[in-house]
């Protein structure tokens, strides 16, 4: 059954979109002090699904700042989600 070539283009588009989301994460806990709230709100933007991570550490008010072992294991679950969702795309996409 042929695939939508948009269906294809959007999808790559949004992989993409991911891909910059995991890095921004990689170079937020990588500089000097790590900016962890940042970190876990990438991780949650590639991965859609790490629950307050989305906007308890975004806005302003008083959340109390992410661990850097919480930041890591965001960032190695939305590596996971990322392989996971990948697997299941058909090889057109993957590319």
């Amino acid at each position: 059954m042929p695939h939508d070539p948009q269906r294809v283009a959007d999808t790559k588009a949004w992989l993409a979109k991911a891909d910059d989301d995991l890095r921004g994460a990689q170079v937020d806990l990588a500089a000097q002090p790590p900016l962890l709230g940042d970190a876990v709100f990438h991780c949650q933007q590639a991965s859609e699904g790490l629950t307050s991570f989305a906007w308890v550490f975004r806005y302003p008010g008083e959340p109390e700042e992410p661990t850097i072992e919480e930041a890591q294991g965001a960032l190695a679950v939305a590596h996971d989600v990322r392989k996971a969702v990948l697997a299941r795309l058909p090889e057109e996409v993957r590319a």
